[in-house]
């Protein structure tokens, strides 16, 4: 059975490149969201094993923010996706725990590893 990830990130072409990256990994992309209600939905009907999420979503949209909702109703892991790197923004996700944390741009051999 194929790992299943959910992909919350704003940026379609940013968000189709990760989804063709991760299928040619032998990942299944279980859909692909821009929001927190999205996100939401998208835990409830695909049930995935893993989120990668992004931190700064369009309409002033907080992904660690929404890591918070969804580990409080599911203990999925999340893997942060982003552009931002400052000690505030780092400091804020670490302390959901993420399983990792990704920089943008990302390589494919950043996503296999």
């Amino acid at each position: 059975m194929k790992t299943k990830i959910l992909i919350v990130e704003d940026y379609p072409i940013v968000a189709m490149d990760l989804k063709n990256e991760l299928t040619k990994l032998g990942y299944e992309v279980t859909k692909i969201v821009n929001s927190q209600n999205g996100a939401m939905d998208s835990i409830d009907e695909n049930e995935p094993d893993l989120i990668m999420m992004d931190i700064k979503l369009g309409k002033n949209q907080d992904g660690v923010e929404i890591a918070k909702l969804i580990q409080k109703r599911k203990k999925i892991p999340i893997l942060y996706l982003t552009a931002y790197s400052d000690d505030d923004t780092m400091e804020r996700a670490f302390a959901t725990n993420p399983v990792g944390y990704l920089i943008k741009p990302f390589k494919s051999e950043d996503l296999k590893s």
